[in-house]
């Protein structure tokens, strides 16, 4: 088969393509967009759907949303939970040792923080069975 027997492929132009629609993508997409809303984007993923790969389980600094979409906590979103407390585990095939949060530093405190939930993930994934299943961040 040669080149003038393939069909026509199908093409779609855009101003702007972002490719990966992870953190970075997206925040560059809606910010292009609230500069120049005129400006055509598109945000190109491998997964299934947005946020496939990175969201589920996720411990965030909501900064960067409030920053980014000041709204956001009005609006229906994944980021439900709020961290209310952290615990640290060295797990091992024996057991889990509990490290001291004094001994962190002050960037694994995620009591600002919220946990995103995704219903569609619940049950795929098992914690340490030696590790309590209360919400709290577990490194």
């Amino acid at each position: 088969m040669n080149a003038t027997e393939l069909p026509a492929r199908e093409a779609m132009e855009f101003d702007v393509v972002i490719v990966g629609a992870g953190p970075a993508g997206l925040a560059a997409a809606i910010k292009l967009k609230q500069l120049a809303a005129e400006t055509s984007v598109v945000v190109v993923e491998k997964g299934s759907e947005v946020g496939a790969h990175i969201l589920s389980g996720a411990v965030i600094d909501p900064i960067g949303l409030d920053r980014l979409i000041p709204e956001w906590r009005n609006e229906d979103t994944p980021i439900k939970t709020a961290v209310t407390s952290d615990r640290f585990y060295v797990l091992g095939a024996s057991g889990a040792l509990r490290l001291p949060n004094l001994m962190l530093p002050p960037l694994m405190s995620n009591h600002v923080h919220g946990a995103v939930r995704n219903p569609q993930y619940r049950g795929r994934t098992r914690p340490h069975p030696h590790v309590p299943t209360k919400t709290e961040c577990r490194w």
